[in-house]
């Protein structure tokens, strides 16, 4: 092998490898319900926006109210196991 096509192959790797999406990691939330939509809500942050799947059976959420959830967030994307609403 070349040395040129090693630094080539390298870089080829360390391209994919780092910009694959990031997998879904274990995370906590709170912030503001500002939009829902059924079993999903938009919930701002002072990190941002995310658009939040509630857990099932969860009842009818106000936009306005305080919640903290307990999930799985993939980008701008979270899937609540566990949440608790404060107002």
């Amino acid at each position: 092998m070349t040395r040129t096509f090693k630094t080539t192959l390298t870089a080829i790797i360390l391209a994919a490898t780092l910009g694959a999406p990031l997998s879904a990691q274990e995370a906590q939330l709170s912030g503001t319900i500002t939009e829902s939509f059924g079993q999903q809500v938009i919930v701002a942050t002072p990190d941002g926006r995310l658009l939040v799947t509630v857990p099932d059976g969860t009842q009818a959420l106000v936009v306005g109210a305080q919640v903290s959830l307990s999930g799985t967030r993939e980008g701008d994307t979270f899937i609540a196991r566990a949440m608790l609403e404060f107002g």
